[in-house]
């Protein structure tokens, strides 16, 4: 065991590290306070980029954080006298003994923070994005066994704060591990004391972002971060771990007074249930948008189209007729002008001038079905102004890659909204910062009205300083004086 001891402005931080077994070292923390009221203190341990997130378990996640650089947080309020105890575990498993002793090294203090009586954490530290982001990537020390399940505490699992030890199965089957897991779906409802929702609702958003995958849920994600809600929260989440382990992670953080979890679903098998629409569904919702041609507007396309006749060179290619016969042949000549007779329940036309679509449909299939037909189609499909199948799911496959952006971007902007709130937030910080530089201009005026009277003082201290060097020499002057007085009468008194 190797001990790492910061002290700073009367907080005291001391660091630990023990090896359990070949494969975990857990590291631990000691935070003791002197100052004279409850401070909300942030520390930062930096750990060897060797080790990824899926290597780190925490033991309170609604305590840790981590940034984009790979540094663990940790954020909590400590009361005067008392010791906190926070600690985190390493897989090791072939790792370098450089990157053993980059977890013995000390503790970086971030910040301390005076609280009031009814304040615990600072939110502004909790959900600033530039300071820490939630470890969301972080898997739990939380996801263990009760000591009585597992039939004590034999010294191979490191305890946590509730008395629990890690469970190392649970922790490789973790979701986000190649190994598959099932995931459940489960129903929770929280209760939140009035007086904690601003800290608590975050605490909890940060505790559930850790290992499960929210589906929906009332309040939103910002009105729990901001406290504006009535202190009761329904949310339906996905997740690997036991409802149990759920229900006991968010019962200890401060300020939940219940918690309620009811499984919806089983095996729901992650995001599977939440599939992308196929290329087929995105095809057929484009085929039922399309209106369809008129059929006069497709006889009077297909009478100002005239077709080529064709022939065969014998090899089996086919090209165009150059001989004094190859006349362009309209769909008059193809179909003929007789006009069939019209009878009462018949489908074709009901006067002699409309021309029978069904005997041109014939005449155009007859005609394609024979010698030259590929070619006459492609003909055809042009003069009708059509698209091949290639062309045509080419185009369909573009648009949908362009849904899928625009559903992608969809996503993101909700995400983001619900992380950074919307433009009223935006509104509210900008008047803050109006309101902080108007006072850091009045302290810039008072500092040099004051710098302005230094510049009194200092040449009032000279001119004093010129009096007393008068003084001296006038001083000096009457010593001199004295002396020689004392002199002369004492020169009378020894000739007597």
């Amino acid at each position: 065991m190797t001990t790492t001891e910061l002290s700073s402005n009367d907080v005291w931080i001391e660091k630990s590290t023990e090896r359990r077994s070949d494969e975990e070292l857990t590291v631990r923390f000691e935070i003791e306070s002197c100052c004279e009221k409850t401070v909300a203190i942030r520390f930062v341990d930096s750990i060897s980029r060797e080790f990824g997130t899926e290597d780190v378990a925490v033991d309170h996640v609604d305590r840790w954080g981590i940034r984009p650089s790979g540094e663990l947080v940790w954020l909590g309020s400590v009361a005067p006298g008392d010791v906190v105890e926070a600690h985190y575990a390493v897989r090791l498993s072939d790792s370098d003994p450089a990157s053993l002793e980059s977890l013995e090294q000390r503790p970086r203090l971030d910040g301390i923070r005076q609280l009031s009586d009814d304040t615990r954490v600072p939110p502004a530290w909790q959900s600033a994005d530039d300071l820490e982001r939630p470890a969301h990537q972080v898997p739990s020390l939380e996801s263990t066994v009760d000591r009585d399940e597992t039939g004590g505490d034999d010294g191979s699992g490191s305890a946590g704060e509730s008395g629990r030890t890690t469970d190392r199965a649970a922790s490789d089957d973790r979701p986000g591990d190649d190994t598959a897991v099932d995931v459940d779906r489960y129903r929770l409802r929280i209760s939140i004391a009035d007086a904690e929702r601003a800290t608590a609702g975050t605490a909890v958003v940060h505790g559930l972002a850790n290992a499960t995958s929210l589906v929906e849920g009332t309040p939103s994600v910002s009105e729990i971060r901001d406290g504006s809600f009535d202190g009761a929260i329904s949310l339906t989440v996905e997740s690997a771990l036991d409802d149990r382990l759920i229900t006991n992670a968010l019962e200890s953080i401060d300020g939940v007074e219940s918690v309620d979890a009811a499984v919806l679903e089983t095996d729901v098998g992650g995001d599977a249930s939440r599939s992308e629409p196929s290329t087929r569904d995105v095809f057929d919702d484009l085929r039922e948008s399309i209106e369809p041609a008129e059929p006069d507007a497709i006889e009077a396309e297909l009478s100002t189209t005239s077709f080529k006749p064709v022939e065969c060179d014998g090899s089996g290619d086919w090209s165009v007729a150059t001989g004094p016969d190859a006349e362009e042949v309209s769909i008059t000549d193809l179909v003929g002008e007789t006009q069939p007779e019209t009878t009462k329940g018949d489908r074709s036309t009901t006067s002699g001038d409309d021309v029978d679509h069904d005997a041109v449909v014939d005449a155009l299939v007859e005609a394609l079905e024979g010698d030259g037909g590929e070619s006459r189609a492609v003909k055809l499909r042009d003069a009708l102004g059509l698209e091949s199948r290639r062309s045509l799911e080419t185009r369909v496959d573009h648009l949908q890659s362009r849904t899928e952006a625009v559903l992608a971007y969809e996503d993101a902007l909700a995400a983001f909204l619900d992380e950074n709130g919307t433009a009223a937030l935006l509104e509210e910080l900008t008047a803050r910062i109006e309101h902080l530089e108007d006072d850091v201009g009045r302290l810039r005026d008072d500092l040099e009205r004051l710098g302005a009277e230094g510049s009194d003082r200092d040449e009032r201290i000279d001119a004093v300083e010129g009096d007393l060097d008068g003084l001296e020499a006038e001083l000096e002057d009457v010593i001199a004086w004295r002396e020689q007085l004392s002199a002369a009468f004492e020169s009378p008194a020894a000739e007597r």
